[in-house]
Order: C-alpha cells, then sequence, then structure tokens
C-alpha cells in the first residue's frame, strides 16, 4: 500500500500583514489592531514547520491573499514576507479566503487558492 501525507499549516495572516485590515459597518470603517513585533515570531514559526515537513503535499493557509484578482488586490506586505518561504520550502498551494469571489492562480510555480464566501465584519470598533 502506497501512503501519501498531506500537511496543512495555518497561519494567521492578519499577523503578518498587520494593520491591513478594516472592518466597514453602517458607513464607518475601523482598522482591527494587529501587533507588529509578533510579525517575525510568526515567520520563523512557519519556517521551522516548513523545514520539519516530509510531507508529499504541503499547504499553507491565511486569511488574506497573497496574489489577487479580486477587488482587495494583491498584499504586497504577505509577498515580501511570506511567498519567497513557500517557494523555498516547496509548498503546493497557498489557500486562503477574505476576497469574495473565487479564483486560482499558478505564478512562477506555485498555486494561490482563493475562496471568499462569507460577508460582514464580526468586530466591534471597541474590540
Amino acid at each position: 500500500t502506497t501512503h501519501v501525507k498531506l500537511e496543512i499549516i495555518m497561519t494567521d495572516s492578519m499577523i503578518l500583514a498587520p494593520g491591513s485590515e478594516q472592518c466597514y459597518e453602517d458607513g464607518v470603517s475601523w482598522p482591527i489592531p494587529a501587533p507588529t513585533d509578533q510579525v517575525q515570531d510568526t515567520l520563523n514559526w512557519v519556517e521551522s514547520l516548513l523545514q520539519e515537513s516530509d510531507a508529499d503535499y504541503l499547504l499553507v493557509t491565511g486569511h488574506y491573499p497573497l496574489y489577487s484578482a479580486c477587488s482587495n488586490g494583491n498584499m504586497p506586505i504577505l509577498i515580501d514576507n511570506l511567498d519567497s518561504l513557500l517557494k523555498e520550502y516547496n509548498v503546493t498551494a497557498y489557500l486562503s479566503g477574505h476576497e469574495h469571489c473565487a479564483f486560482h492562480v499558478t505564478y512562477e510555480d506555485m498555486n494561490y487558492i482563493t475562496s471568499g464566501i462569507g460577508n460582514g465584519c464580526y468586530y466591534g470598533p471597541n474590540e
């Protein structure tokens, strides 16, 4: 019997892209706070998991897409911080949401899959 191993690493891309998220409700917007001091710690943690992986298929997930053909567009801070790690460790695909559309892009031998079907903000201005 042949065994195939799938590993999924779930990241908190709101930490990896501090200050990027805004909530809109009743015409009012506010940023969702993200601690900028945790960016490098999170990247180090992701890299350690990528280094240790022996999976045949390795998926990394995050709320934000790196590349997007939809209304919010690409996330340059994630491209700068995360994309090179994904490629260095031969990640099979990066899965994301955020955008209210669905698409699959292959760019530089890397698969980026986005499926964002939800709607609305679940944080209040004081949370």
